[in-house]
């Protein structure tokens, strides 16, 4: 059942649109977070910058995964299901869009769809949420960064780099990440090199 509390994009025409310009621009530009304008009041448990991409990216034709802390939380797959039509699935591997509500707790980026040869977008992308951005961590390399960028995610797993690493060398296959903290957004895609600052 959804709550009279939640809501969606109050014009989701101009707000959807909004949100898909921020993840592609997070994306085009690795490691550099892009504010989201657009609010939403999704259930306890999902934040509202998670729940606007959300509510932008899936739809019937997507499937979602949805982390422990959010699976015993019927009413956010609800919310998401009625909003958007997209299915739940029980697999990583079977997901077009994984929602991971710890950083910490984020499953090997090996367990989720690697994409195919043929079709390497038919990979996971993974929504993230963290508490804190930081600039001092990474030394961030690759298309559409200009020589190094830093950057820092507070709260990833601490071989995180290794399973990056593994996972950038996979490209063409491979998972891409958009990290969320508050209302702002950064994109990490399979082509972005990740070493120690």
């Amino acid at each position: 059942m959804i709550s009279a509390s939640t809501s969606t994009f109050a014009d989701p025409g101009r707000e959807s649109q909004q949100v898909f310009r921020a993840a592609m621009r997070a994306l085009a530009q690795p490691c550099k977070p892009v504010e989201l304008m657009a609010r939403v009041s999704p259930p306890d448990g999902l934040t509202s910058g998670a729940a606007a991409l959300l509510l932008t990216l899936a739809d019937f034709e997507t499937s979602v995964w949805l982390d422990a802390v959010t699976t015993v939380r019927p009413e956010i797959s609800g919310y998401l299901k009625f909003h958007t039509g997209t299915r739940m699935v029980k697999d990583p591997d079977q997901a077009n869009f994984a929602l991971i509500t710890l950083a910490g707790r984020m499953p090997k980026l090996y367990d989720f769809a690697q994409g195919v040869p043929e079709y390497p977008d038919r990979s996971t992308t993974l929504i993230v949420e963290t508490t804190a951005f930081n600039h001092s961590d990474w030394a961030c390399k690759g298309p559409g960064i200009a020589g190094t960028r830093t950057f820092g995610v507070a709260g990833v797993p601490s071989d995180f780099i290794n399973f990056w690493e593994h996972n950038r060398l996979g490209f063409p296959l491979g998972v891409d990440i958009l990290f969320v903290c508050g209302h702002q957004i950064a994109g990490l895609p399979r082509t972005t090199r990740l070493t120690e600052a």
